[in-house]
């Protein structure tokens, strides 16, 4: 029973780890998704600004105020992600390392999903 313990634990500091390696870079990439954010409320302005100066519908300019700040923030969500997770893997190996050994085995053990 130390040994499932100790794998666990094991395990778990090492998620521990791996997030406060990626701090830096969570952190980062907030910061990027904001001044994305902050740029869509800009744009938004621009278009509805055009497009009262070129006295375009009015309904027309909230849709596609609303729709470019939509694409810079969705553009701001892929740059963040990409600063925190540059590469393609599903996920980091502590967490391949928890699914892959034994220690999933033994929480579905004990919590009654083998041999009920």
């Amino acid at each position: 029973m130390d040994t499932y313990l100790s794998k666990s634990w094991q395990t778990v500091h090492g998620m521990i780890d791996a997030f406060f390696i990626l701090l830096p870079k969570i952190i980062l990439a907030i910061v990027v998704f904001v001044l994305f954010w902050l740029l869509g409320i800009v744009v938004n302005r621009l278009v509805g600004y055009i497009s009262r100066k070129y006295r375009r519908a009015r309904n027309l300019s909230i849709v596609l105020g609303r729709v470019s700040h939509a694409v810079v923030i969705v553009l701001g969500l892929l740059v963040s992600l990409t600063i925190v997770a540059p590469t393609a893997r599903v996920a980091p190996p502590t967490v391949n390392t928890l699914f892959n050994s034994d220690v999933l085995t033994w929480m579905i053990w004990h919590a009654g999903g083998v041999g009920s």
